[in-house]
């Protein structure tokens, strides 16, 4: 394999010019946004550093980190989820190779560090041995899986891509004559909050704690980077979703329904609603937000149902 050499510049770009480059990167991640790591990492004692990677003396992509550190960094966690991320023409295999080699020398696994790395990589032998090669070492956990809708795409070729029973609900939903309301400004987040927590502590499913999702909704609010849609019936909010906008793209962050009515089609009329706004706005890919067939099958199925292009993290490292 062909050497390279790679620099990871920190900090060295305002954080808008670092966000143009991020920009630029059709699928990027929610979890490498700037906007992100503002919302979570006050929760967690963190602090984010955007670094700028060259290969060979040429700009080549971006990444974000995370960190933690008490004693001096005598105790020190480095966090890398979704990333690195490539500008177009790089992120070929040597491309990932000297970037996770200088990482690896940067950060070095050693008492009292915690590293964890979810590589924005295909989780296949040649990741693992790649990773294997600089140092790292995998844990035993699935690959994280979500969808990407194509928002480039036009309106009759998405519906195509939809199965028979997701453009069924999406008919029952449209002939059932839902009120949609739309809210981009974020006054209507402290009502779609408790109803979030209340639906979890109900339910009990695996999903982000009510705290990590009211720093997301707070903080994608002030930049006026969120959308949140509610499918009423006579007046009354039944479902709802909200999604986070970031960079060229966005992400299908929360779903609420109210379990007391009959909301079928209700979801399926709101995300394909919300296709439609999001392509008018300019954006070119929308994240269903993740999926996993053992523990959340259903919810797996149905956002498989809206077709889309399936894509998978090589799981994590440390």
């Amino acid at each position: 394999m062909t050497q390279k050499s790679c620099l990871i510049q920190w900090d060295r770009r305002a954080i808008a010019a670092w966000e143009s480059l991020y920009g630029r990167v059709r699928r990027a991640s929610l979890l490498q946004s700037p906007a992100y790591a503002l919302a979570v990492c006050p929760l967690y004692g963190q602090k984010a550093r955007l670094g700028c990677i060259d290969i060979n003396g040429e700009q080549a992509g971006i990444v974000m980190i995370r960190e933690a550190g008490l004693g001096g960094q005598i105790l020190h966690g480095v966090m890398m989820d979704g990333g690195p991320l490539w500008l177009d023409g790089y992120g070929s295999e040597e491309d990932q190779c000297a970037f996770f080699n200088r990482f690896a020398a940067l950060f070095p696994r050693r008492p009292g560090r915690m590293r964890r790395i979810i590589p924005a990589m295909s989780p296949d032998q040649q990741t693992s041995r790649m990773m294997a090669q600089a140092g790292y070492r995998a844990k035993n956990r699935p690959p994280y899986e979500t969808i990407w809708i194509d928002l480039e795409k036009d309106e009759a070729h998405l519906k195509r891509d939809m199965s028979k029973k997701w453009c069924y609900a999406l008919s029952q939903g449209e002939r059932r004559g839902f009120a949609l309301e739309w809210d981009e400004t974020g006054e209507s987040l402290p009502f779609l909050m408790d109803c979030y927590r209340a639906d979890k502590a109900r339910r009990r499913y695996k999903s982000a704690a009510p705290a990590i999702m009211q720093a997301l909704a707070e903080g994608f609010s002030k930049q006026k980077r969120i959308m949140t849609g509610y499918a009423l019936l006579d007046g009354r909010p039944v479902a709802a979703i909200m999604i986070l906008c970031h960079g060229c793209g966005a992400t299908y962050q929360l779903g609420w329904r109210d379990f007391r009515s009959d909301t079928t089609g209700a979801h399926n009329l709101l995300l394909w609603h919300a296709v439609l706004r999001l392509k008018d706005k300019g954006y070119s890919d929308f994240d269903l937000g993740g999926i996993n067939d053992q523990t959340a099958k259903t919810i797996a199925h149905f956002k498989q149902g809206m077709g889309g292009e399936k894509q998978s993290f090589a799981g994590h490292y440390v």
